[in-house]
């Protein structure tokens, strides 16, 4: 893992889909993610959407009452959910580029 992590709360993501392209985070790519529970503005997590089914890469927004989960690709638009819907499953603490 990665040095000063504590390797029992990290894990890896398979990114698919171009939503955080700005971010240098392409298809394909693999992110390594620290467990956490609270992010905090701005911070990039993998999220559990439990209505959806699904889980996304994004960059997380507290904003009046409700959660703003910002793609970084312009051509996408933001998810609007509440906290309840989602379940953070961490941080993002590194990026695994591949070839493309």
């Amino acid at each position: 893992m990665l040095a000063g992590r504590d390797p029992e709360r990290g894990f890896a993501l398979t990114v698919r889909g171009d939503s955080m392209i700005d971010a240098l985070i392409a298809d394909n790519d693999t992110v390594i993610l620290e467990e956490a529970q609270n992010i905090s503005n701005g911070q990039m997590a993998a999220v559990w959407l439990r209505e959806e089914n699904v889980c996304t890469l994004k960059r997380l927004y507290y904003e009046r009452g409700q959660v703003r989960l910002q793609p970084e690709n312009p051509t996408m638009d933001p998810i609007f959910t509440n906290e309840s819907n989602m379940l953070i499953q961490g941080r993002v603490v590194s990026i695994i580029r591949r070839p493309h």
